[in-house]
């Protein structure tokens, strides 16, 4: 089983080519917005068929949003085992914006989406076929830097407790967190949680 999802990962969202890792030497900006007409909406269709985990609606957007090659790469099944997963993974995406380059990376599509358990950025690398169809040919995810201009202040010693016990807290009732966290400063602990029961201090 765990063979085939990694199979399935790879051939489903590795099938687009190498090299959309960032570079130190590249700039880029982000636009808050998606794509307009038909390209949009295939981006909003594969962003509810990953957040719904649905057999049925993962099948309808490769059916109708991708193109015949991504489509029969690989058996159903393993198509909807990866969306499954990545479900499982991330608790689900939402939008945060299309991001553009410097060098222009020519051909794909950047979208940049937060996962909702880590609530961190991920670059989906999308290849479209040419208008008016648009359909997905060929995609791939990693992580990605937060968009352009984002700005957070520092948080104070306190805060960082509060946010560190909230986030632990979201990930161990998820069960994706199983160990003991401590946090301390010197000899004074901050800080403890632990899976699957949860004890302060």
């Amino acid at each position: 089983m765990k063979r085939r999802l990694f199979a399935a990962v790879v051939i489903c969202f590795v099938i687009v080519q190498g090299g959309w890792a960032q570079t130190p030497a590249e700039t880029y900006s982000d636009t808050p917005a998606l794509p307009e007409g038909v390209k949009g909406a295939r981006i909003q269709a594969l962003i509810a068929a990953l957040n719904s985990g649905n057999p049925e609606q993962i099948k309808e957007f490769l059916t109708t949003h991708c193109t015949e090659r991504f489509r029969t790469f690989v058996p159903m099944e393993d198509h909807i085992e990866v969306f499954q997963g990545f479900l499982q993974e991330t608790g689900g995406i939402d939008f945060s914006g299309v991001r553009n380059y410097v060098p222009e990376r020519k051909g794909q599509t950047i979208v940049i989406v937060k996962d909702k358990n880590y609530e961190s950025f991920r670059g989906l690398g999308l290849r479209f076929t040419d208008p008016p169809e648009y359909l997905i040919g060929g995609a791939g995810f990693s992580p990605a830097r937060p968009p352009a201009g984002m700005e957070e202040p520092p948080l104070t010693g306190e805060q960082a407790i509060a946010e560190t016990k909230a986030f632990m807290a979201k990930i161990i009732d998820k069960g994706l967190f199983s160990g003991t966290l401590l946090v301390a400063k010197g000899d004074k602990v901050l800080l403890t949680m632990g899976s699957p029961n949860l004890y302060y201090r």
